[in-house]
């Protein structure tokens, strides 16, 4: 008999994307906030399993997607009644096995609520939780009866070998990759398993995906230049790990066994072709922690795309490190179809970006915004972090004056939040900083991470003003490019239906374009909206002199 009694073979496997909510509210509505990003981790599983196990029958079950598809027909919906939907599929599958994916402590609780509903559906599931959350507190994830293993890193193989060893009745510990309780309730981590070729792995099954869907209602920097009924976007891979060090991040340790891995070039195009002929897919969006170790890998790659399939777009959603990008590289990168840059610039402190280990420097950001310049339909976003626990207060201030001299088309400017597993995040618990995360049984996941280091308040609220005065007020595409301003707006509009900054914004561009028509209607509703809002918006506008009632 196998772990937990568990002594039925698996023939059955579901993989569920958990629905995106907050387990204690009873009315669910998902606000425009949508990345469209379907879970990738799963179909890779999904398509392992079918190409080594085909006798197993498998399915994704993409709960958050589906979520917001319900969400929209029906302007709002309970909980329970997804619930209920998860329970319905549940009942209609009868799986033998269940993996729920949790990125991130913030999911955990909805997690959490996944596995005990799929436990109260058939006790004798067995259930395998991974990605992040489970990688890096995987003791706390092992305290809720509901769930039977974790499996670590890369999920392919390590379910796999699971479902073998269950079917076989084999020795628990012979799996590699994975945490259990033991008979006496202990805590049993396995030898971590061997790193997957991705050279020789199958494509993401995508069979269980809404793929026009995602494009049409995501909202990610992309969201901003496509045409949602036209175009069809397609996220795919092309590496596993990061070689970066960064203090701040925890990802990294997800694939840590098996270091930063690159996909050959040829075949990451061979792959992208294949969804271009099979989908129409026209636009490709790589969605992992780093595109590339090296510059060569990155321009093998952007050549690789460039001659074999012109016309098409891509781009990286978690952006390109600054020291990957001279003018060279970013010609060749526009060449390619990549025409919007994001760059992870962090700070505009050269002693915090010793501090969180980045390896560029201040100055080495103005040339590449430079670079990128010279091509009129390019699109470059900076990203800025600020509130580092070792910074002074006044370290915020650096950082906008920095955005202000960077001059880019958009900037992101997050407070520091302390992610469980970072080098930051034990640091901030010792200091008083934030609260370890914990599990239990009678409470669920306790996921405040919320920081609360000396001015944090402070921080916090000058970044919300920052993001207001130097993306709406101050942008510089209102004189210069105002149609690319109106596009920025626009979108931003669509995922806040009430933002009357972005009103603002579309009121100036329009004045440039000397549409005084549009230009009055978008000041006079912005000027309606900033009478319902909070008063810090209100405030915004006085601050910059900005008075709509005129």
């Amino acid at each position: 008999m196998n772990h937990c009694g568990f002594d039925r073979n698996i023939r059955k496997v579901l993989l569920i994307s958990p629905f995106g909510l907050k387990v204690h509210e009873t009315i669910y509505a998902y606000d425009r906030d949508f990345h469209g990003i379907p879970p990738m981790g799963l179909g890779y599983i999904s398509a392992y399993i079918k190409k080594m196990m085909p006798d197993i029958e498998i399915e994704v079950y993409d709960a958050d997607t589906l979520g917001y598809k319900i969400s929209l027909d029906m302007k709002g919906v309970t909980t329970e009644y997804l619930w209920d939907t998860l329970r319905n599929k549940l009942s209609q599958f009868k799986p033998d096995m269940v993996g729920i994916q949790i990125i991130s402590h913030v999911m955990a609780e909805a997690g959490h609520k996944t596995a005990a509903v799929v436990k109260e559906s058939d006790p004798g599931i067995l259930t395998i939780t991974g990605n992040l959350y489970p990688h890096t507190s995987y003791k706390e994830v092992l305290k809720d009866p509901n769930i039977d293993f974790v499996g670590f890193s890369e999920g392919e193989a390590v379910v796999a070998d699971l479902i073998r060893a269950i079917n076989e009745k084999a020795d628990l510990k012979t799996v590699k990759g994975i945490a259990y309780r033991d008979e006496a309730g202990h805590v049993v981590k396995t030898a971590a398993h061997e790193p997957i070729d991705l050279d020789a792995a199958p494509d993401c099954d995508r069979s269980n995906f809404d793929l026009r869907f995602h494009t049409r209602y995501g909202r990610s920097t992309p969201h901003r230049f496509i045409d949602a009924e036209k175009d069809l976007w397609m996220i795919v891979n092309n590496s596993r790990g990061c070689p970066g060090v960064c203090t701040f991040c925890c990802g990294r340790n997800l694939f840590a066994n098996g270091g930063f891995r690159q996909k050959n070039p040829a075949l990451m195009v061979d792959e992208m072709q294949r969804l271009q002929d099979r989908y129409g897919a026209n636009i490709f969006i790589f969605n992992e922690d780093c595109i590339s170790a090296e510059r060569p890998g990155l321009v093998e790659l952007a050549e690789e795309i460039r001659r074999r399939m012109p016309g098409i777009l891509w781009h990286v959603l978690e952006g390109i490190p600054i020291r990957m990008l001279d003018d060279e590289t970013v010609n060749l990168l526009y060449e390619s179809g990549h025409k919007w840059f994001k760059l992870p610039c962090e700070s505009g402190s050269n002693e915090t970006l010793r501090k969180i280990r980045k390896n560029h420097s201040v100055e080495d950001v103005y040339p590449v915004i430079s670079s990128i310049r010279k091509f009129d339909d390019a699109w470059v976003c900076i990203f800025l972090i600020t509130g580092f626990p070792f910074e002074p207060e006044e370290n915020i201030d650096i950082n906008i004056a920095y955005a202000r001299k960077l001059a880019p088309d958009w900037v992101y400017i997050f407070p520091f939040t302390p992610y469980p597993g970072s080098v930051l995040y034990r640091e901030c618990v010792d200091a008083g900083y934030v609260r370890d995360f914990v599990f239990t049984p009678e409470e669920g996941p306790r996921t405040d991470l919320r920081l609360r280091s000396p001015g944090y308040e402070y921080i916090d609220e000058k970044s919300a003003e920052a993001d207001v005065i130097l993306n709406y007020f101050e942008n510089r595409n209102i004189k210069l490019r105002p149609r690319m301003a109106i596009r920025d707006f626009e979108y931003m509009l669509s995922i806040k239906t009430d933002n009357a900054p972005a009103m603002y914004g579309l009121g100036a561009a329009y004045r440039e374009l000397k549409d005084p028509q549009k230009s009055e209607m978008w000041f006079a509703k912005a000027a309606e909206t900033l009478e319902k809002t909070e008063p810090h918006f209100r405030e915004y506008f006085r601050k910059a002199g900005i008075n709509l009632r005129r």
